[in-house]
């Protein structure tokens, strides 16, 4: 099917209420019950649109588990081409667009050392039941 016109559903409320107004223009009978029955099908199935009350605890949760950094990082991501000034990737790089060159934002991390002298050494294990 195609739209010849410019009506368009937005959201779950704009669907359910363009339903509504169809049948309420049908008389009593299948075709009235029918869009009746699509309508409380997508208020069971289908979840509701945000509120605004929803929508600034998301931003809440997005705004202090990402930096400015980590934002950037993750739009550059969605949208190619090249980074931003300040883009974090691989967590202690940041992207300097005066040099284009990824720099240390600061020191590197601690490095793998040998273990401590009181560590036993791995050996072989030596199974007693097929060495008879």
């Amino acid at each position: 099917m195609t739209n010849n016109s410019s009506v368009i559903c937005n959201s779950r409320a704009a669907a359910i209420a363009a339903l509504e107004a169809i049948a309420s223009v049908f008389p009593r009978g299948t075709q009235k019950d029918a869009l009746l029955a699509v309508v409380n099908w997508i208020i069971k199935n289908t979840p509701k649109d945000f509120d605004e009350e929803t929508r600034a605890r998301i931003q809440k949760i997005y705004d202090d588990n990402f930096d400015e950094a980590a934002r950037k990082a993750i739009k550059w991501q969605v949208e190619g081409g090249e980074p931003e000034h300040g883009t974090r990737i691989e967590v202690p790089f940041l992207f300097n667009s005066d040099t284009k060159q990824w720099e240390l934002e600061n020191e590197m991390p601690p490095v793998w050392k040998e273990p401590e002298a009181d560590i036993l050494e791995m050996q072989e294990y030596e199974d007693e039941e097929t060495d008879r």
